[in-house]
């Protein structure tokens, strides 16, 4: 696989249902980056990235986030935050 593109995200303090919806109404994207023997990493990407992303079909990512880069898979995305 490619990697598509390279998305500038950041890391993000407050977890929770409200601080999610204060970044979706700034027009970012709540998000984990996991990995096999590292703690989950929470971030916030910026919305209309996500969206190309999507709609192009990308699966492989560069993530920079502060001074770190590492090439991310994204296996899940969910437009309904009800379902």
């Amino acid at each position: 696989m490619q990697i598509t593109k390279t998305i500038a995200a950041r890391l993000r303090e407050e977890r929770g249902s409200r601080a999610a919806g204060r970044l979706r109404r700034k027009g970012e994207v709540p998000g984990i980056l996991l990995g096999r023997g590292v703690d989950p990493v929470p971030l916030a990407v910026p919305a209309h990235d996500m969206e190309l992303l999507h709609h192009q079909g990308a699966h492989l990512v560069a993530l920079e986030f502060g001074p770190e880069s590492v090439v991310a898979l994204i296996r899940e995305i969910q437009m309904d935050n009800l379902g």
